[in-house]
């Protein structure tokens, strides 16, 4: 009867997932067929162990149940134990035969890949530009672009952080939410140690927001990664408000739908970076404090 007590039942291994790292556990098939059966939502994890090039979906699942995939996460450990004060961060590149080296070791699931040893912290922040840029479905669609672009029409910070809470991060499926919550608390520590990193919000977000879209149109992407600096967000700010007093539409006077999207998701990697608390109040897991497994990592990949 105590034993009982003690057990917690769930209805899906979707529900599972979200307390025990699936990635670690082999589901009988009979079990996953009765499962599908329910009407459930768990993927199971990727069985090939490519990292580069497959969709955050395949390798987190739906719900983000598997976890962060194995490269973003061995990526910000490392940057996070060796190189919070390294001077260039995400500026500077690795040699390309060291990049293509540390790239085919994690899709090849090689057990442990030095990235001390093959290019260090500037490797381990090319590895996670490239993660994000080669995902076949970019983590914010062309079909997001002119409302994210709203941002713009807000007067002050705060309307501007409530508008990516509850309206920019509710469009997203939740792996990309997860890794953007991931990835950015990692940018604004960088940005923290800027004295050091050289690497403020608008550098970081110059460089990591071509990472985030993709279109056919490489022109209507390059405006929407535009990075506006504070003169000319109160400008866009006030020029919504007049054209909007006036009847004019007021998105299209700050570069909104006319412009395809102006500056909103440069703007956006602004605020994710130097506002990230506030966007992410739940914070972050596995930051503040590592499991056995990650200090483990963490011991190996610092050496």
């Amino acid at each position: 009867p105590k034993f009982f007590k003690k057990i917690e039942w769930v209805p899906s291994l979707f529900e599972l997932a979200k307390q025990v790292p699936m990635a670690r556990v082999e589901v009988p098939n009979p079990v996953l067929e009765i499962d599908k059966s329910l009407g459930a939502k768990y993927t199971p994890p990727l069985v090939t162990p490519k990292q580069f090039g497959v969709a955050i979906e395949a390798l987190m699942g739906e719900g983000g149940e598997n976890g962060l995939p194995r490269v973003v996460k061995e990526c910000t450990i490392f940057l996070r134990a060796v190189g919070l004060h390294t001077e260039g961060l995400f500026r500077r590149s690795p040699s390309v035969n060291q990049m293509r080296f540390v790239r085919e070791e994690y899709n090849r699931n090689t057990p442990f890949v030095d990235l001390d040893s093959h290019g260090g912290v500037h490797l381990a922040c090319v590895l996670l530009k490239t993660f994000f840029k080669e995902l076949p479905h970019p983590i914010i669609g062309a079909e997001h672009y002119d409302t994210i672009a709203k941002i713009h029409t807000f007067d002050n910070e705060a309307g501007r952080v409530d508008f990516i809470r509850t309206t920019v991060l509710p469009l997203l499926p939740r792996p990309a939410v997860l890794l953007l919550r991931h990835v950015f608390a990692l940018l604004s520590e960088v940005h923290a140690n800027r004295a050091d990193t050289r690497m403020d919000a608008h550098n970081l977000a110059i460089v990591w927001a071509p990472n985030l879209v993709s279109s056919s149109d490489a022109v209507r992407d390059f405006n929407a990664c535009a990075v506006r600096g504070p003169a000319a967000l109160s400008a866009a700010s006030a020029a919504a408000a007049t054209a909007s007093a006036g009847g004019g539409g007021g998105l299209s006077a700050a570069g909104g739908a006319s412009g395809g999207g102006s500056g909103g998701v440069g703007t956006l990697a602004v605020l994710l970076i130097e506002r990230w608390a506030d966007v992410f109040p739940e914070g972050e897991e596995g930051y503040a404090d590592l499991s056995e497994r990650d200090r483990a990592l963490v011991a190996k990949l610092v050496g």
